[in-house]
Formats: C-alpha cells, structure tokens, sequence
C-alpha cells in the first residue's frame, strides 16, 4: 500500500529484502496469497510490481543455491 501511494524505489527494496529472507529461511511468516489478493486490489500497476518482485527474490535465492 505504501508503494502504491508514494511509488518510492525504497519500498520496493524492503519488499524484495523481506522476500529474501522468507526465501532463504523458508519461514511462512507472510501470507504470500493474501498479499496476492491486496495487489490485485491496488490495481494492476501494484499488482504487476508485485508479481516482479515475487519472481525476482525467488531467482535471486535460487541462484545461490
């Protein structure tokens, strides 16, 4: 909600570093579908930064594999 009112880079740094961290320690601490559901919501720009983000963080982790 934050990104999509103000549209900072930072935001999009903490959400990726979150992911990050969920990824690596494969905690379940954020319920990734109901953020899912949030973005939708906030219209397809949020939901589309969304979607990079997820599938960013995802290979970022898998290349360290």
């Amino acid at each position: 909600m934050a990104w999509t009112e103000g549209r900072s880079r930072k935001h999009e740094t903490d959400i990726f570093d979150m992911l990050i961290h969920r990824y690596l320690r494969n905690e379940s601490n954020l319920n990734i579908s109901v953020i899912d559901k949030y973005a939708e919501a906030l219209g397809e720009d949020t939901r589309q930064l969304w979607e990079d983000i997820k599938s960013d963080a995802k290979k970022w982790v898998e290349k360290d594999e």
